[in-house]
């Protein structure tokens, strides 16, 4: 069989492997939705393409956390190619094709760099399918950003040698929308490289050469997701209780054979994903027969790597493991020590392929017969590992988004942070209906705050925690038509307040600010007021009185244009002060740029002169524009210098 024979062949296998757990599915019209398909993915995919479709990059979303960068969310795939799906399918079609496409992607390029490392093709695709339909594969089904990076790990090693070919990958894996997976693997790479190539000087050299070049290829969501990482919660690491919340047991070590061992009734993916690990027995054996068979340098490093990663992996659930991972500096920006896991899979695909070679060789096994027995065996595990919902689901509001969307206009509602807990048993609906996660975006709500995006500036995260503290409730009825809140949504009956007009239950307890009559995004304030007014989290005086202007969104941009009132004083904006925003203010026909000042700790407040007639607020940050210019300009530079080459090319 020639080599581009057997390409083809193992690209059309794993294709029809990987799309046999979702046609089923896909012909009733049922989709995955567990988890953050649901709560993340969903709202941002379908953030991103309505934006698109309209002509406007995705830079500022309005309706999460009080307002934060869109283009700067490094787990959304913006900028990632394969996202495209999702602005020409719908929703559940759009998932099909993303995640046989992922799979698959995942399974051939191991495949690919198997083969470049002269090992037969038999050998390559119990490698590829060990790397891409093993337990930790199967188990980021509702992480689209987990799938996408993951798939693109062996690419890493195929490429490592060639620097344009590397840095590209690197830039996909970024864009892809999980970076600490990429700060994994291109560790990983560079280890494992080390282990296996005859000149470590040389693949070290271009292996630098390549990470230098992604700089530049992936500036466009680089520089602004760099700029939200320093001003959110995660710029200084994970906390203690955060971290160790998902970790493995020893108990769990079995999972790395088959969920078989621990009683296939408790094997629940999408529960416990992060202890769904599981090579399979087949691929354990041969993993296991590999690491005894190749050379006993590279075998002894490859199992020393395997056995660290599983040892940090348990960091939670023995004193050693917490210790050594509280004490490695990178590893506070790992959020679960379950997250690390998916490391040990290209080492186990590795030593797999000695494995198979040296069985076929040995006993002289059918070349076919491993992957088929493999690839079976892991589609047993995958069969149903999650539960499905009709295509509807995505699209279903239920009465809470529809009340909201014809009351609450473009103010703001506040959920309560029992959220995640809140379950009224009425199914699968109810559950998607409840808003918790980031699922207002797709129905354009705006809330004051959300659930599951780390990721957030901090002074927003800030006010979230002022409201959402034990004492809130004292905090919130005032505070409520500062920041543009209409409604608050709460598990319970809560006591009677002044400043809150109950309004009867959907899903939630419902209450309304009593200032729902005079609520804007901006409102003015006098000079002694606006001077007096809190930079920080301390509640406003009662005796501030609410003089609402009139607001008005910009076309094409994100932005707003505030009507004046020709008196002077202070503007205060209840719209995140986060950099990128820019205030000019026009006064008497002419147009100053305005200073901003803290105002809540997160919103803004901003003087005006006597005689101003209009304020405009538009976000135009400076991050993405560089970032998006020095990442067109490389990939400009990158085909320039290929169609010189090519030229040479033509020419000899």
């Amino acid at each position: 069989m020639s080599r581009a024979n057997s390409f083809g062949r193992a690209a059309i296998f794993f294709a029809v492997i990987c799309a046999i757990p979702f046609l089923g599915p896909l012909l009733k019209r049922m989709s995955p939705f567990w988890g953050d398909l649901t709560y993340l993915q969903h709202p941002w995919r379908m953030f991103d393409s309505r934006q698109l479709m309209m002509g406007h990059i995705p830079l500022w979303n309005p309706y999460l956390y009080f307002g934060m960068p869109q283009a700067a969310a490094m787990q959304d795939g913006l900028f990632y190619p394969a996202s495209i799906l999702f602005e020409f399918f719908k929703f559940p079609f759009a998932l099909f094709l993303f995640h046989v496409f992922h799979y698959w992607l995942a399974c051939f390029l191991c495949y690919l760099w198997i083969r470049s490392l002269a090992f037969s093709h038999a050998s390559s695709l119990c490698a590829g399918l060990i790397l891409g339909l093993s337990g930790i594969a199967v188990s980021r089904e509702p992480f689209l950003n987990h799938l996408s990076s993951f798939s693109l790990f062996p690419a890493l090693f195929l490429f490592s040698d060639i620097p344009v070919l590397f840095a590209l990958t690197l830039s996909l894996f970024f864009f892809a929308g999980y970076p600490p997976f990429l700060a994994g693997a291109v560790f990983s790479t560079a280890l494992i490289v080390w282990m296996t190539c005859s000149e470590p000087k040389k693949s070290f050299f271009l292996f630098l050469q390549g990470c230098a070049l992604s700089l530049g290829f992936s500036a466009a969501l680089l520089f602004p997701a760099s700029e939200l990482f320093r001003r959110s919660v995660r710029a200084l690491g994970i906390t203690r209780p955060e971290a160790f919340q998902f970790h493995l047991t020893p108990a769990n070590l079995l999972q790395w054979i088959s969920p078989v061992l621990n009683g296939m009734k408790s094997f629940n993916p999408a529960v416990n994903w992060w202890t769904c690990l599981y090579l399979g027995f087949s691929g354990f054996f041969l993993a296991a027969m590999g690491l005894i068979k190749m050379p006993f340098k590279k075998g002894f490093l490859l199992f020393l790597w395997m056995a660290i990663l599983i040892i940090l992996s348990l960091a939670g659930s023995n004193a050693f493991s917490s210790y050594l991972w509280l004490h490695i500096p990178c590893l506070k920006f790992i959020r679960y020590p379950g997250n690390i896991s998916y490391l040990i899979l290209v080492p186990a695909a590795l030593a797999a392929a000695f494995g198979a070679q040296a069985l076929t060789r040995k006993f002289r096994v059918l070349p076919w017969l491993l992957p088929i027995l493999l690839a079976a065996e892991l589609s047993f595990y995958a069969f149903n590992a999650f539960p499905l919902a009709p295509f509807s689901f995505f699209s279903f509001k239920g009465p809470l988004v529809e009340f909201l969307q014809n009351n609450l206009e473009t103010d703001r509602y506040l959920l309560s942070p029992l959220a995640l807990e809140q379950i009224s048993g009425r199914g699968i609906s109810d559950w998607k209906s409840r808003l918790y996660g980031l699922t207002n975006s797709p129905f354009q709500i705006a809330a004051a705050g959300n659930f599951g995006q780390p990721l957030v500036p901090k002074d927003n995260y800030a006010l979230m925690d002022f409201l959402y503290a034990p004492k809130g409730l004292k905090r919130v009825g005032p505070v409520m038509p500062w920041a543009d809140i209409r409604y608050l949504l709460t598990p319970s009956r809560i006591s009677s307040s002044k400043n809150l007009k109950y309004r009867g239950k959907i899903i939630w307890e419902m209450y309304e600010t009593a200032s729902s009559k005079s609520l804007s995004r901006a409102y003015f304030l006098s000079p002694q007021e606006g001077a007096a007014f809190p930079p920080g989290l301390l509640l406003p005086s009662a005796d501030i009185p609410i003089k609402p202007l009139k607001v008005q969104s910009l076309n094409g941009a994100a932005g707003y244009r505030i009507t004046g009132n020709g008196r002077p004083g202070w503007v205060f904006i209840s719209e995140p002060r986060y950099p990128g925003w820019r205030a000019w203010v026009e006064t008497k026909g002419r147009i100053q740029l305005a200073q901003r000042l803290p105002a809540l700790k997160a919103f803004q407040k901003t003087r005006v002169s006597q005689g101003w007639s209009s304020l405009f607020l538009i976000y135009d940050s400076s991050a993405i524009r560089w970032g998006i210019f020095l990442t067109v300009f490389s990939f400009l530079l990158l085909f320039f210098y290929a169609s010189s080459k090519m030229g040479e090319l033509g020419k000899s």
